[in-house]
Formats: structure tokens, C-alpha cells, sequence
């Protein structure tokens, strides 16, 4: 029994032992899990805190980044500052202010379009140039002519001799007072219709340079005009010599059926003029003369209708396109006028010495008078007559090759601004064809047909081609509801546009326009 109240005794001093120490291990686990809650709020507060500083930091990068941007931005606004404001506040022309560097780019594109302008305006003042000088090549050309045929006819004049020259005497009276007073009145009134054109032209001229140095002195080209003044100073020096010329020529001509009626022997009665026996010559000459005076009509004719299709050119020149100069026509209707002024003279020059081979006065049983130099004046009338032919022929493909080059300079010009090929066809057509989407084949599938006289379009493939199908959706908003066809046009580049550049960026892409033209 004392063994067992030993043991039960170390037994229970053993529990109070463990007792005791459990309490102890519970105390400490509370304090254990106390600390150890307060040791998850911390590390969360800690991953909350790097969390934040991790965004602190992305914002710092980000703030230094927006930073430089600022400075960026804020010296391209102070260079665009110095450079819209002028220097001393204004302009010497006027204030010239630009809100935005849009209204920049808006100048820029206004100026090229004023430089284009300007560029086919001196274009067609270095055609008007060109026409110009060899106008006035030919009028020295024609004066050389006419001072030729008077040299000519004094020495013919001189080595005929008296019988001659009374012949001749007779002869030109007898043509003078018939068909010579006809022709030099159609003549004159020929050149005083032209003089008249080319007074009212001039004066036309000068009411429009006029009015561009009054509204457009910007535009206004005072060394182009000083240049006109002078050309038609030339040519008016030029009339006036071949109306010297006339002059002398007609005095010659008074002094010389003066002579040969003064020194002509009066025949006896009962006798004859001596006959020449070939009558085939004779009705050569009469053919001759006829022809010669036929001839100096026409051409004087032809200089007529010169002058007239010049002027005609200048009326649809004024009422045409507004960028292009109204002095080229103006310049080829004095050069036409000038021209017609040059028939006029060499049809002057030949007709003093001309004559027909029987006067209208003879009777029944007159003899025929043969005169040898009017085979020359007839020669000389048709050379004279050829020449206004081949000036006319000259001036009409002269004007062919200004209207050619300046069709290839529009059409070039619409297709490297507008990115279209324009190509004019008959009946008042035209047929566009952009330069991003163009044809594979010559049936010209992707283009599109205006028709101006019956205000009508017209899909190149027809309605029902790919073509016609690809864009019905912007004939449909922009033709047929909005009524614009610019806009049409322009939704279609850009669309063709945007395509290319998809399929040059996918590597299916052809080559640029530029290389295509």
C-alpha cells in the first residue's frame, strides 16, 4: 500500500507538473498566436507598401517620361511661335498671321498652286514669244522680199527701153483702170478690217493687263508687258515701211506711165501696131495675168480668214480656263494680222508692174499688146500668194504643238495632284482613270467615262463589271445622294490609295506612281 501511495503520489505530483506546464503552454500560445496575427497584418502591410512603392516608381518613370514630352512639345510650340510671328510684329505687305501650323501647310499648298499657275503662265508667254519672233522673222523676211522685187522691177524698168516701156505704159493703164482699182479696193478694205482687229485687240490687251496690275499687282509681269509694247512697236515700224514702200512704189509707177505716155510715138493713120504671130504665148500671158490677180485676192483672202479664226481664238481664250494667260491667242492674232499685212505688201509689190495682155478699151480689130514682164509679176504674185499659204500652214502647226504640250501639261498636272489619268475623247467626253487601280488590259475596265454635254458617268467595264460593283457602294453616297462628284473621286483615291499601301506593306504591292509614269 505505501508503494502504491508512493506512485499514486508521484503520479499526481507528476500531473499537477504537467498541469502546470500546459497552462504555461497555453499562455504562451496565446501570446504566440497573438504575435503571430499581428506578424500577417504586418506582411501584408508590407506587400500592400511595396506594392505601392513599385507603382510610386512606374509613376516617377512615366512622370520623367511625360516630362521630357512636355519639353519637347514646348520647344516645338515656342520654334512655331518665332516662326509665325515676324520678327519686327509685321509684315512689310501687310500682317500675314497663321494660327496654327495647319493654316501653314494650308498657305504652302495655296502658294504651289499660285507657283503652278505662274509656271504655265510664263509656259505660254515663252510659246507667245516664240510666235512672236518669228512673226517678226517673217515680216523682215517679206520686207528683204520687197525690197527685192523693187530692185528688181527698177532694173527691169531700166533695161527695157522705150518701146518697151510704152507698151508697158499702155498696158498697166489699161489694167489699173480695170480690174487693178477692184483688187487694190478689196485690199484695202482687207487691211483696213485688219488694222481695225488688231488696234481693237491691243487695246484689249492693255484692259487686261490693266486690270491684273489693279486687282493682282502681285501677279503682274511689267518686263512681259515692256516686251509686248516693244514687239508691237516693231511691228508698227514695219507697217510703216511697207507703206513707204507702197508709196514708192505707186510714185514710180505714176512716173513711169508718164514717161512711156510722153515718149510713146503717135502712129500715122492707116497703120498698124506690129502683131506678134504666136498666139499661144498670148493666151499664156492672159492666163498669167488672170492667175496673178486670182492669186493676190486669195491671199489677201487667206490673211482675211487669219486674222479672223485669231480673233476668234482670243474670245474663247478670255472665256476659258481662269489660270491660263489670255496673251497667247492676242499675240497669235497680231502675228495672224501681221501676216495678212505681209500679203498685203508682196500682193503691193508685184501689182505696179503688173498688166493684162488686151485692154477692155480695144476694139473689134484692135492688136493684142504682149507685155513680158507680167509673166514675172504673175510669178511673183503666186510666190507671194504660196507664202501666205505656207505662213497660214506654218501658224496652224505651230498652234497644234502649243495645244499639245499644254494638253500634256494639265494632264500630267491632274494626275501627279488628283492622282487621275485624264484622257480626252470625242463628242465632248472625258475618261478618268486612277493611279492606284489601274487597267490590266486595253478595254480600260477600271476607268470611268464623263459624258459633259449630257451631264452623264459612265463605269468603263459597264454596271455589272467587278469595277463597277467594287465602287457602286460610293456612287451610291456620293453621286447619287450627295451630288458631288469631286468627292467621289476623292473617296476613290483615297480607298485605291489605302489598298496599295496595304498590299506594298504585305509585300504584294506593285510599284509606286511615280515609277508607273
Amino acid at each position: 500500500m505505501a508503494v502504491i501511495r508512493r506512485e499514486l503520489t508521484d503520479q499526481v505530483s507528476h500531473i499537477r507538473a504537467l498541469e502546470a506546464t500546459n497552462r504555461d503552454q497555453l499562455t504562451e500560445l496565446r501570446h504566440l498566436r497573438q504575435t503571430h496575427k499581428a506578424v500577417a497584418i504586418v506582411e501584408e502591410e508590407k506587400r500592400a507598401l511595396e506594392r505601392k512603392l513599385l507603382s510610386a516608381q512606374q509613376l516617377e518613370q512615366e512622370l520623367a517620361e511625360e516630362r521630357l514630352q512636355r519639353q519637347r512639345l514646348e520647344t516645338e510650340h515656342r520654334a512655331w511661335a518665332a516662326y509665325l510671328q515676324p520678327a519686327d510684329g509685321h509684315d512689310s505687305q501687310g500682317p500675314q498671321e497663321f494660327d496654327s501650323p495647319a493654316a501653314v501647310a494650308k498657305a504652302l499648298m495655296e502658294e504651289r498652286y499660285r507657283t503652278a499657275a505662274l509656271t504655265e503662265k510664263v509656259g505660254a508667254l515663252e510659246s507667245e514669244m516664240a510666235q512672236r519672233n518669228a512673226d517678226l522673222r517673217s515680216l523682215a523676211a517679206d520686207k528683204s522680199e520687197a525690197i527685192a522685187e523693187l530692185t528688181r522691177l527698177k532694173a527691169t524698168a531700166t533695161a527695157a527701153g522705150d518701146d518697151v516701156a510704152a507698151v508697158s505704159g499702155d498696158a498697166a493703164g489699161v489694167f489699173n483702170n480695170a480690174a487693178g482699182d477692184k483688187s487694190r479696193a478689196r485690199l484695202e478694205r482687207q487691211r483696213a478690217l485688219a488694222v481695225r482687229e488688231v488696234t481693237y485687240l491691243r487695246a484689249q490687251l492693255k484692259a487686261f493687263d490693266t486690270e491684273d496690275s489693279t486687282f493682282h499687282p502681285e501677279q503682274f509681269d511689267q518686263q512681259k508687258t515692256d516686251r509686248i509694247q516693244e514687239l508691237e512697236a516693231l511691228v508698227d515700224q514695219y507697217r510703216a515701211e511697207a507703206a513707204q514702200l507702197h508709196s514708192d512704189l505707186s510714185t514710180q509707177e505714176a512716173a513711169a506711165a508718164a514717161a512711156s505716155a510722153s515718149a510713146a510715138p503717135t502712129p500715122r493713120a492707116g497703120t498698124k501696131r506690129a502683131r506678134r504671130s504666136d498666139d499661144d504665148d498670148d493666151d499664156e500671158d492672159e492666163d498669167s495675168g488672170q492667175s496673178a490677180r486670182k492669186t493676190r485676192g486669195d491671199g489677201a483672202g487667206r490673211g482675211a480668214r487669219t486674222a479672223g479664226r485669231g480673233a476668234a481664238g482670243g474670245e474663247r481664250a478670255c472665256a476659258g480656263v481662269a489660270v491660263k494667260p489670255d496673251g497667247g491667242p492676242r499675240g497669235r492674232q497680231a502675228g495672224d494680222a501681221g501676216g495678212a499685212a505681209a500679203g498685203e505688201r508682196r500682193a503691193a509689190g508685184a501689182h505696179p508692174g503688173g498688166g493684162g495682155t488686151q485692154g477692155p478699151g480695144s476694139g473689134p480689130g484692135a492688136t493684142k499688146l504682149r507685155h513680158r514682164p507680167a509673166v514675172g509679176v504673175g510669178g511673183g504674185a503666186a510666190r507671194g500668194g504660196g507664202g501666205a499659204a505656207g505662213d497660214g500652214h506654218k501658224t496652224a502647226r505651230r498652234l497644234k504643238e502649243v495645244w499639245a504640250a499644254k494638253s500634256a501639261e494639265f494632264k500630267e498636272a491632274v494626275e501627279s495632284t488628283l492622282g487621275w489619268h485624264v484622257a480626252f475623247i470625242p463628242n465632248g467626253k472625258m475618261r478618268v482613270e486612277s493611279v492606284y487601280h489601274a487597267s490590266q488590259t486595253d478595254a480600260h475596265e477600271a476607268s470611268i467615262v464623263f459624258d459633259g454635254e449630257r451631264g452623264t458617268m459612265k463605269v468603263g467595264g459597264g454596271p455589272r463589271s467587278a469595277f463597277a460593283q467594287r465602287i457602286d457602294d460610293q456612287i451610291r453616297f456620293w453621286v447619287r445622294e450627295k451630288g458631288c462628284i469631286p468627292g467621289f473621286l476623292a473617296a476613290l483615291t483615297l480607298e485605291f490609295y489605302e489598298e496599295q499601301a496595304r498590299n506594298g506593306s504585305s509585300g504584294g504591292g506593285g510599284k509606286p506612281p511615280e515609277d508607273e509614269r
